[in-house]
């Protein structure tokens, strides 16, 4: 599977690239969508986008 991502002049707040990243690993994974899979997700999520800020901060 191939990503393209196009990304205008924009600025994104943490909250929209966690969703972005969620629905990106929802694709890949497979997730459950109990309350544990959604819960797992956002949460591994969250620290790929944390993880992501701070490379670009270095």
């Amino acid at each position: 599977m191939t990503a393209i991502i196009i990304i205008e002049e924009k600025t994104f707040t943490r909250e929209e690239l966690v969703k972005a990243q969620m629905k990106i690993n929802d694709d890949l994974f497979n997730i459950p969508k109990d309350y544990r899979g959604i819960l797992l997700n956002t949460k591994r999520a969250e620290i790929q986008i944390d993880n992501l800020l701070k490379e670009i901060k270095q």
